[in-house]
């Protein structure tokens, strides 16, 4: 599926509670599937202990970059690492290019966030003549495209792989991520080829 979205378009992400299960759907928190380009379980660069997962998405529920077939986020929430930081070496975004496996990656351990699940519900993002409180009272809501509402804006990245800048994909301040959400806008930005995508945070 190629990344063929409007930019007068957004997803709104819609979180329901769920019991914990190895069904190969969106969401966010317990554990993720299986992706076999992904061998071992990220690891925080920082503090060596490992990344809690935060959240699987498919391609089947949002257009990303072909042949991507899963996002998958894991980010170290130690208040001590600097995970906000772009490339900190305390997250990892992983674009799976194989269908996830029904098996979950489990590893001893490690506690699990509250599971819930994710669908996203299509709407218009529309900014011309609105103010800024406006456009945040309006879009600043856990979304996917459309482009990033928040008083501090992240920072730009640029794609290791081909230099291009990345754009905005994603942020989000309601899913479980401890206390960490509390003080951080989480944002995802990819790569327009899907080549990687990176996380950063910026105050709320």
């Amino acid at each position: 599926m190629s990344m063929d979205v409007s930019q007068s378009e957004y997803f709104k992400v819609v979180y329901k509670k769920m019991k914990k299960s190895n069904e190969i759907i969106s969401h966010s928190g317990g554990f993720p599937n299986v992706s076999s380009d992904l061998e071992e379980w990220p690891v925080c660069d920082s503090c060596d202990e490992e990344m809690s997962f935060i959240f699987q998405i498919l391609s089947k529920d949002l257009p990303l970059p072909a042949p991507i077939e899963a996002m998958q986020l894991f980010c170290c929430l130690d208040s001590d690492c600097e995970t906000y930081k772009p490339n900190s070496g305390s997250s990892k975004v992983h674009l799976s290019k194989v269908q996830l496996q029904k098996e979950l990656m489990k590893p001893e351990d490690i506690d699990s966030l509250e599971q819930q699940s994710i669908s996203l519900k299509k709407e218009k993002f529309e900014t011309e003549g609105l103010s800024s409180d406006e456009k945040y009272e309006k879009y600043f809501c856990d979304k996917f495209y459309g482009e990033f509402v928040g008083a501090n804006s992240p920072k730009k990245v640029e794609c290791s792989h081909c230099s291009k800048e990345l754009t905005f994909l994603s942020q989000f301040s309601e899913m479980d991520m401890d206390e960490f959400e509390e003080w951080f806008i989480s944002i995802i930005q990819i790569c327009p080829d899907g080549h990687e995508a990176v996380f950063q945070a910026v105050r709320g």
